[in-house]
């Protein structure tokens, strides 16, 4: 259990972007250092709790709030980890399951790794993909499930397959993919921060890289912040939009989007 891992630790993510809802303190994804001294510590709560392996070989952390999440590992795929967890709370006691990645502390997520290794490749946001009915016939990603970032040294674009053309007098159909204006990223000690809207900011914390058939695919928690004010005249400040996740980002090639007999 020893060093970095993306999983579920209990904070709160405080005030909602679009309201005066306090997000609860209940289970959200972090970046979560283990030590050799019984200390875990979440890179985004800035929470450090007490953690030990029982004899059931579960993962138990004591938060300074008195919750007590016992976590336990269910299936695994390459970093992947499937893992079931219980929470005690002064409030009340609940369960989840999530996966959970183990890190890599050596993993640089910085412009240069965000490049595609060709023009027709992007990174495409998985987190929807894990629902049943994504992939159709072929083995390809339904238009619904293709949105992801298409980064340059300095800027990044969304990218969405929007829907199949054709077929043509061939019998082929393509997907035809739509590009949003270029924004800036910043990259920082701890984090990606993409100013992805003029209200909104998202923010990558990495955890590790990795290859899955032939495609490279990166892990990361991700959250997102708005600006109610900016956005739709609110309040002012920059507010909690997404509470933080863990996220697959695979590099996809829209070439295999193109001229496929369907």
């Amino acid at each position: 259990m020893l060093g970095l891992w993306g999983g579920q630790y209990n904070y709160s993510e405080g005030k909602r972007a679009y309201d005066d809802y306090i997000y609860p303190t209940t289970s959200y994804a972090d970046v979560i250092m283990f030590d050799s001294n019984g200390l875990a510590n979440g890179k985004i709560s800035d929470i450090t709790a007490n953690w030990q392996v029982n004899n059931a070989g579960q993962l138990v952390i004591q938060y300074p709030n008195g919750a007590v999440q016992t976590s336990e590992i269910i299936d695994q795929l390459g970093l992947e980890y499937g893992v079931f967890s219980q929470f005690s709370t002064p409030e009340g006691e609940f369960a989840t399951y999530d996966i959970w990645v183990k890190g890599q502390t050596n993993f640089v997520l910085d412009s240069a790794y965000l490049q595609p290794t060709s023009s027709t490749h992007y990174w495409n946001g998985e987190i929807n993909s894990w629902i049943p009915g994504s992939f159709d016939s072929n083995g390809l990603l339904i238009p619904e499930r293709l949105w992801g970032w298409l980064f340059t040294s300095h800027t990044v674009q969304n990218i969405d397959g929007v829907a199949w053309q054709g077929p043509d007098q061939n019998g082929l159909s393509s997907i035809n993919f739509v590009l949003s204006d270029a924004v800036s990223y910043q990259v920082g000690a701890q984090n990606i921060e993409i100013n992805r809207l003029p209200f909104a900011k998202r923010f990558w914390y990495p955890i590790a890289s990795t290859i899955i058939n032939g495609d490279r695919v990166f892990y990361i928690v991700e959250r997102e912040e708005r600006d109610a004010q900016l956005w739709f005249g609110g309040q002012p400040g920059y507010n909690t939009f997404i509470p933080s996740r863990i996220n697959i980002e695979r590099e996809v090639d829209r070439a295999n989007y193109t001229n496929v007999a369907r």
